[in-house]
């Protein structure tokens, strides 16, 4: 085992005393060995702050930062500012590590070059239970890092999306932070991060737990919020239009049109007589038509059924 270099472990935290002893409990007990854990308490009410109190008295690996809620952009923007390691990954507080999981990640950067690698997750099926596949060994290949970035966009989103499950090399990070205020900031983060390497190592590995509750920082996600995901969407598609990455600019206008769509549905079914959601409703519409109109206009559509599948929404 490769015990060289420090790895920052990055944890942003707010109200989740419930979940927050076992993702703990998860990163001191890696097999990995020198790291640090930031903890950054973003303003959390309940009993979150004793608990992290509490571990960082029992190992000195743990730093905890206070500060006022700012969201999980900034907690994690204040964790990158503070970090000593020569590698960085995110943990959400929910979330539980399999004991390999930073010795795998790791192993797979200094193997193979690279400077990002990243694994397989599960979810929990209920509060304890996981369906998981243990490994002794890791094992996967090489990506190249453009392929991966379509994958954003494509069926294979949620293979990739995340910050977290990922391994950085520090200087990856140096001109890149979260959007600040911004829900989906993962989408944002990650086609920019990916965009700074050639090759990722993905590790055929289930080494991240991934469990979804209800409250946190990253979820209550109502309508006005999905104008968040759509200016994500529009960041991307200018970013990549300026790099004159002509296929991934397709597929993110491509991927614009179908959120645009898949979001005013449900507005529209879950809260249509809100009068703010009736302005996401106007601006989602128009949005997609400007979108629809840019790819029909630029020749983007991949042939007539393509134009003719989202032909129909400019007409909602």
């Amino acid at each position: 085992m490769k015990n060289d270099n420090l790895i920052s472990v990055i944890v942003p935290i707010y109200n989740v005393c419930n979940y927050l002893k076992k993702c703990l409990d998860s990163l001191v007990l890696q097999a990995y060995v020198n790291i640090e854990v930031i903890l950054i308490d973003d303003g959390s009410t309940d009993n979150s702050g004793a608990i992290c109190d509490e571990f960082a008295k029992l190992d000195n690996r743990i730093i905890v930062v206070y500060q006022e809620n700012k969201g999980l952009s900034n907690a994690r923007n204040a964790g990158i500012n503070i970090a000593k390691g020569e590698y960085i990954t995110f943990v959400d507080v929910n979330d539980v590590l399999d004991e390999n999981y930073i010795m795998y990640l790791y192993n797979a950067c200094i193997d193979n070059n690279v400077k990002i690698s990243m694994c397989r997750k599960d979810e929990f099926i209920s509060s304890d239970e996981l369906l998981t596949i243990k490994s002794d060994n890791y094992s996967g290949a090489i990506f190249d890092s453009k392929e991966l970035q379509k994958w954003v966009y494509t069926k294979n989103r949620s293979l990739v999306i995340y910050s977290w499950n990922k391994l950085y090399y520090r200087s990856v990070l140096d001109n890149l932070r979260f959007p600040e205020g911004k829900v989906f900031e993962d989408s944002y983060f990650t086609s920019r991060v990916l965009d700074t390497v050639d090759k990722v190592f993905f590790v055929d590995n289930v080494l991240y737990h991934y469990r979804q509750v209800p409250n946190g920082l990253s979820k209550n996600v109502n309508g006005e919020k999905f104008v968040d995901l759509i200016w994500c969407l529009e960041e991307s598609k200018k970013y990549y239009c300026e790099k004159k990455a002509d296929e991934l600019y397709r597929l993110v206008l491509l991927y614009i049109l179908k959120k645009c769509l898949e979001a005013y549905i449900i507005i529209k079914r879950e809260y249509a007589h809100d009068e703010k959601n009736s302005r996401v409703i106007e601006y989602l519409k128009e949005k997609y038509k400007e979108d629809y109109m840019e790819m029909r206009e630029k020749k983007l559509f991949n042939g007539f059924f393509e134009r003719v599948k989202y032909n129909w929404g400019v007409y909602v």
